[in-house]
């Protein structure tokens, strides 16, 4: 029975470290798709301008995932626009539904949402193309660092499920 119970916690840390790793790996991809979106939304508007509702309904039948629902919900809370301002609409949704996002990439595109449909096109064009390249870093970042975290998010767990094991 003994033996059962410490197999059960180191099971339960593979799962913790398993679950770390697929959320991280969400998180990239995430990241990614909301890469190509400001490119999708840089390479629409600069060839003929659209506004940000229609734009973001024509991008949720392209993109998927939490991506998709962020656009969606961008687009049903538009009605509200004259209770609201736009910028509060992109930021609630943001908030909403890009939860995997950490706080750094969250920053860049709730900024994003501060221009769009604020100022004249280029200035939303230029607003759009630096939150493309941060997202664009911010990728990099953790593409690069995940084989390491890959292998922390495993042994981390598992270590502290050892040395509860040797506690007990």
């Amino acid at each position: 029975m003994r033996m059962f119970a410490y197999l059960l916690v180191l099971l339960s840390a593979f799962c913790v470290g398993f679950e770390l790793n697929r959320v991280q790996k969400e998180r990239m991809k995430l990241i990614k798709s909301f890469s190509k979106l400001t490119e999708y939304m840089y390479a629409e508007l600069s060839v003929r301008p659209c506004g940000i509702g229609e734009l973001c309904w024509k991008a949720a039948n392209i993109y998927e995932g939490q991506t998709k629902m962020f656009l969606v919900a961008v687009n049903d809370a538009m009605s509200n626009l004259g209770e609201k301002s736009f910028r509060e609409i992109w930021a609630e949704c943001c908030v909403d539904k890009l939860s995997l996002l950490d706080k750094e990439a969250l920053e860049i595109i709730v900024a994003l949402g501060e221009s769009l449909g604020n100022f004249e096109l280029s200035a939303q064009l230029k607003a759009i193309d630096s939150c493309s390249k941060a997202l664009g870093k911010e990728y990099q970042i953790i593409k690069e660092a995940y084989p390491n975290n890959r292998k922390l998010n495993i042994a981390v767990p598992c270590s502290v499920a050892c040395m509860i094991l040797m506690a007990i």
